[in-house]
């Protein structure tokens, strides 16, 4: 069974988004050198644009549910009376985010990182066998060393994926991740 593992890093400050790209990409290629068979057979980087889209005038964030706008103030109600919790959110994430990026509408993405990397193995055992090579004291010391270079390590985070489900527009509907035999056969 597959194992997959994410992760999200963020860049140095003064680090460009280019630059942080630049070092990542041979930075993953320095852990499959040091980690040859127990790589994963994939690694997945999505990295975070920085403005390539623009929010509606007044937007900074998803309106919260039962919202009426994106754009009513913090500390005032909605008409269902839920502004203080939802605007106690929307504060709490304004602070976390505020020395790591602005809102979209100010040329900055809203994400507390910069790359999302997805890693998958063929089963538990590589999976394993993969952070023990990571852990060999010559192999910790050149990553970490190189990291330091360009990574933010504790805005960096590890998890794994329990479950994907995907749904998928086709040309006559919908479909969901386990029905795409139907995109095949097409």
């Amino acid at each position: 069974m597959f194992v997959t593992i994410l992760i999200v890093s963020s860049r140095k400050p003064g680090i460009t988004a280019e630059k942080f790209r630049h070092y990542y990409e041979e930075y993953v290629s320095l852990i499959r050198d040091l980690t040859g068979p127990v790589f994963p057979i994939c690694h997945r980087r999505t990295y975070i644009a920085e403005s390539t889209m623009s929010a509606p005038t007044g937007a900074t964030s998803m309106p919260a549910p039962g919202s009426q706008s994106h754009s009513h103030g913090h500390g005032q109600s909605n008409s269902q009376g839920e502004g203080h919790s939802q605007n106690k959110s929307r504060n709490e994430s304004d602070n976390r985010s505020e020395n790591r990026s602005d809102s979209l509408n100010r040329n900055r993405h809203p994400f507390d990182y910069d790359v999302l990397a997805e890693l998958t193995f063929e089963n538990q055992q590589v999976f394993e066998q993969f952070i023990a090579k990571l852990r060999e004291p010559a192999i910790a010391k050149k990553m970490h060393s190189t990291a330091d270079e360009f990574m933010e390590w504790t805005a960096s985070s590890l998890g794994s994926v329990h479950e994907v489900m995907e749904t998928r527009r086709l040309p006559d509907g919908f479909t969901r991740w386990d029905d795409l035999s139907d995109l095949e056969a097409g």
